[in-house]
């Protein structure tokens, strides 16, 4: 099932993708806000003070619905002034009067960079089926930097410090997180130790001319298969969201070193991308799906 904007706020329209077909019923989701995660049937949304909730939009009868994760790294209230007052012309009265206005707007600029603060949220399995495993993984602030938090055993998040961040993408498999970056580089990190967070570079940036959006898959083998999406850009320079060509490769570990090889079939499986996650399943086993 994948779920829709109607017109009506917060109101979802609920689309049956084997039949091709909307269902008559319509979804209610209690945030009039941006979601910035969605997977394992959970999504993801970032409150006004920076803690995020997750939520689960079709729970099983008595089943807890929403769970509520600690504040995430907020942006610093930082003063930037760059001229230097003239105290002997402003009274204190007057400076007071400033000092308690540029606060004002210092906080309500901060206030509205809540809704942008997670650019992606990853949630590695249903944390209610499996608490323990359960990790909520993201990609946040300005650098799109990383951190991650367990809902079962953190009480905050940890980040995950690295050189050069600027993440653009997120897939956990195996135990592992793969994350490429905005040069196409994929990095695998263990975080199975928050103490010792170990990066290690996969496979180096590739050469991509135009417009490509890349999502990451876990084919139903087991394998790590990487999409590229190339996007009409428009005589205009604007990106048009139209689709002209998609090629699929394999991460290939059979030399020396670790590369991406394309294939040209995807077998029996079938693919659906999303922005936050994308999953890979045996059409053979699902009505209406086409490898």
């Amino acid at each position: 099932m994948l779920i829709v904007p109607s017109e009506k706020e917060n109101t979802w329209n609920i689309y049956d993708a084997v039949d091709n077909s909307f269902l008559e019923s319509k979804l209610v989701i209690p945030y009039d806000r941006r979601f910035c995660g969605s997977s394992n049937g959970w999504l993801g949304t970032v409150n006004e003070d920076f803690t995020i909730t997750i939520y689960k939009p079709f729970p099983l009868a008595k089943e807890k619905s929403t769970i509520h994760l600690p504040c995430l790294f907020p942006p610093k209230a930082e003063d930037s002034e760059d001229e230097e007052e003239e105290e002997e012309d402003v009274s204190e009265e007057e400076e007071e009067e400033e000092e308690d206005e540029d606060e004002e707007d210092v906080m309500s600029n901060i206030g509205e960079t809540y809704d942008g603060h997670v650019y992606k949220a990853l949630i590695t399995t249903d944390p209610l089926a499996n608490p323990n495993d359960c990790m909520v993984i993201v990609i946040f602030g300005e650098f799109r930097d990383l951190a991650y938090i367990r809902p079962a055993k953190d009480t905050k998040w940890t980040r995950i410090n690295v050189k050069w961040p600027l993440y653009d993408i997120l897939l956990y498999k195996d135990h592992a997180l793969y994350a490429i970056d905005n040069q196409r580089q994929l990095e695998c990190i263990d975080i199975s130790d928050p103490c010792n967070i170990k990066v290690n570079l996969v496979t180096t940036s590739r050469d991509l001319s135009g417009c490509v959006k890349c999502y990451l898959v876990r084919s139903s083998k087991g394998e790590l298969l990487q999409v590229e999406r190339h996007l009409d850009s428009g005589e205009d320079g604007v990106t048009k969201h139209q689709t002209t060509d998609v090629r699929v490769f394999k991460l290939d570990f059979d030399g020396s070193q670790p590369r991406w090889i394309e294939i040209k079939s995807l077998d029996d499986a079938t693919l659906f991308l999303g922005d936050n996650s994308s999953v890979s399943v045996q059409a053979s086993n699902f009505v209406g799906c086409y490898s």
